[in-house]
């Protein structure tokens, strides 16, 4: 299982281009911020989940 943070942002959607092309989709956890703008992620069989950082501070 690989967690991508940021899965809707560039970098994460290029993260998750590459690792389609050595894992299955089903071993993909996209981990993003607006859950609605992930449609295509799981079109691709990735599986999302909401992202929730509040603070990485104390």
């Amino acid at each position: 299982m690989i967690v991508v943070t940021g899965a809707n942002g560039q970098l994460g959607r290029q993260v998750i281009a590459h690792l389609l092309s050595k894992v299955k989709p089903s071993e993909i956890i996209a981990a993003v911020r607006t859950p609605a703008k992930a449609s295509d992620l799981a079109a691709l069989g990735c599986r999302y989940v909401k992202q929730i950082i509040q603070s990485l501070t104390p």
